[in-house]
């Protein structure tokens, strides 16, 4: 199953929004595709909506993905960590540096799925290491909420390598999305609505590869947006299932 549909409309222009102020106290974790998200809201910021999902932080960094953030506290492999205030961290021990109050996972995947596992059970591992942080932060901050944001895919051209694919990609967003639903986390697909044919649509990529361009986030900002305001009406509900792609292939 392949979702092409759009399910939340998004504006030509951003404009500011009530529901940004939902994001304060918050953290988007990430890897380069979130770190493109956060030069996209710097600029908002920076230029007619100062308020731009409230104030939010951002903790990311190219290269960068939960293998490395579970498995690099006490050595110089820590310098794929993100800094904060001049000093890197993991996401573990950021959270209580900073503060907040929600975190937002995103950084899940595509560093880590060709490098670090088997081919075979490579998403199944992935997930179990996100799973794993999740845990950290619920035992050290049990006031703190944790929510995943889907990870996004390739292009159909660099759909086509033995373990980063968005056959594995899409299995680690179900595994994650299953743990959500069985343990009360929210889940967003930011995915589905940037995906064509089973791939990332061209037109939102940037590079052609696997990152995103401003006419993708603004669909990212659509539906965190929405998201808000689903979570303030008390109507929010995660998806059943992401589309498992390229099984058939």
């Amino acid at each position: 199953e392949i979702m092409d549909t759009p399910i939340i409309q998004v504006p030509e222009k951003l404009v500011a929004a009530e529901e940004d102020m939902f994001f304060n106290d918050s953290v988007f974790v990430g890897n380069s595709v979130m770190l493109g998200y956060k030069n996209f809201t710097n600029k908002q910021r920076a230029g007619s909506i100062p308020n731009f999902l409230g104030k939010a932080k951002f903790f990311c960094a190219g290269s960068w993905g939960v293998y490395h953030n579970n498995r690099t506290l006490a050595s110089s492999s820590k310098a794929t960590n993100p800094e904060y205030a001049g000093e890197k961290y993991s996401v573990e021990d950021v959270v209580g540096v900073m503060g907040v109050k929600t975190v937002y996972i995103n950084f899940m995947g595509l560093n880590d799925l060709a490098l670090y596992y088997d081919s075979k059970n490579c998403a199944r591992k992935c997930a179990d290491d996100v799973i794993k942080l999740i845990k950290k932060i619920n035992n050290r901050y049990p006031d703190v909420d944790v929510v995943i944001l889907s990870a996004t895919y390739l292009t159909a051209s660099r759909n086509n390598y033995a373990s980063l694919n968005n056959k594995n990609l899409s299995m680690l967003n179900n595994y994650l999305l299953d743990y959500c639903n069985e343990n009360g986390l929210d889940f967003v697909d930011i995915a589905s609505q940037l995906t064509e044919k089973g791939c990332l649509a061209d037109k939102y990529a940037s590079d052609g590869y696997c990152h995103i361009g401003t006419g993708g986030y603004k669909i990212w900002t659509a539906i965190l947006r929405d998201y808000a305001v689903q979570k303030m009406n008390g109507t929010y509900i995660n998806p059943e299932r992401m589309p498992l792609l390229g099984i058939n292939k």
